[in-house]
């Protein structure tokens, strides 16, 4: 029975490494994206990466799941302890789980990069709207409408 929940952990981890990489690849159209100020792309990525992480929430109750059966069957409270002897597929399900923190650690980093970019977008915008608004009302106070009379000079 361990022996299948791992092979089936390793399925996951196999599916979940796949979906991870398509984010790795979306978040790194998402750093060129955002230097070019392209919200509607911005957007359609994100939501993307939406879809792809809800997929991973599934795999990853799924592989919970099996990973407590097996601290369960095999009376451990984490896999560090498993006999590596008895279930050599235990060893392949570690090299999968070491890929796919890698793989996460690549997104973090560049998603970082791409929140510091995000942020320096909204500060030169805001900056940009706060000239705008200032601009704005010097010019309401210096071109003020004159209201036109006409003299009518009554001496000939």
């Amino acid at each position: 029975m361990t022996y299948d929940n791992v092979k089936k952990m390793i399925e996951l981890s196999l599916k979940k490494k796949d979906i991870l990489i398509q984010i790795l690849r979306l978040t790194t159209t998402q750093a060129g994206t955002i230097e070019n100020d392209n919200i509607d792309n911005l957007s359609k990525i994100l939501i993307q990466k939406e879809k792809l992480m809800e997929e991973i929430d599934i795999l990853d109750r799924d592989f919970l799941s099996l990973y407590n059966d097996i601290k369960s069957e095999e009376g451990i409270d984490n896999l560090e302890k498993i006999n590596i002897e008895k279930y050599a597929n235990i060893k392949s399900l570690k090299e999968i789980v070491t890929e796919i923190n890698t793989i996460l650690n690549d997104i973090s980093m560049i998603d970082r990069n791409n929140t510091i970019k995000m942020k320096s977008n909204v500060d030169r915008i805001k900056s940009d709207l706060k000239q705008v608004k200032e601009v704005k009302r010097a010019y309401k106070g210096y071109n003020y409408e004159a209201v036109e009379s006409i003299l009518i000079d009554e001496k000939q």
